[in-house]
């Protein structure tokens, strides 16, 4: 079995994508990626923008199949919006499952021998407890199974804004048109959806192009 130094928990959009073009960059690192099919509307777009920054890079990609998450999410959630793993405060409903995807993406580190997980989160999805939560998760895989592989579980970056990242890609030399934000599944971004506007928002404060092609 290859020996990878991380996972890059790889949703398609914008800060998980310049973080996987990171780490890539960076020489002695062995990068995979792993991808969460949560169920919800725009997967197939994640999973589409995901699979091709990896093949151009040339890294290893996980799908792992979450879609259970719309039958725990029906009757609560408009169906529309179910498995949805948004986290900031433009989410359209309390209590995102990004948690729980981590804690997926985790394991799946744990039995895969792979030492760290990387997640996309910034300076806008931050919250006191973050860190925190991100140090407590790693550790409990251990707790229960003291035998497993420690895993460490962190968000390189957390003390950028959107924007920032943005201009992390630029200096990268990124193709932002190879991703995804939109919670929809439309041929384009909706352009009104909490992470269409964030992206909006970070391309204007980044003073950089937006290719995106919005309906709205």
């Amino acid at each position: 079995m290859v020996k990878f130094t991380h996972a890059v928990l790889l949703s398609g959009g914008l800060d998980s994508t310049v973080l996987l073009h990171q780490f890539h960059s960076q020489s002695g690192q062995k990068i995979r990626a792993i991808n969460v099919n949560g169920g919800n509307a725009s997967w197939l777009h994640q999973l589409h923008y995901s699979k091709a920054n990896c093949n151009e890079l040339g890294i290893p990609i996980e799908p792992l199949d979450l879609r259970g998450f719309q039958q725990l999410m029906a009757g609560y959630v408009p169906p529309e919006l179910a498995g949805i793993d948004d986290f900031d405060s433009r989410c359209p409903y309390d209590g995102s499952i990004l948690p729980v995807v981590m804690a997926c993406a985790a394991y799946h580190c744990q039995i895969s021998d792979t030492p760290m997980l990387l997640v996309g989160l910034t300076k806008e999805q931050s919250n006191p407890n973050t860190i925190n939560f991100l140090k407590t998760l790693g550790n409990a895989l251990s707790l229960f199974d003291p035998q497993a592989r420690p895993v460490s579980i962190e968000a390189p970056f957390l003390s950028l804004t959107k924007s920032q990242v943005v201009q992390r890609g630029v200096q990268l030399g990124m193709d932002f048109s190879k991703t995804w934000s939109c919670f929809m599944g439309g041929s384009h971004h909706c352009g009104v959806c909490g992470p269409c506007v964030n992206r909006k928002d970070a391309f204007a404060a980044a003073a950089v192009a937006d290719p995106t092609t919005y309906i709205a």
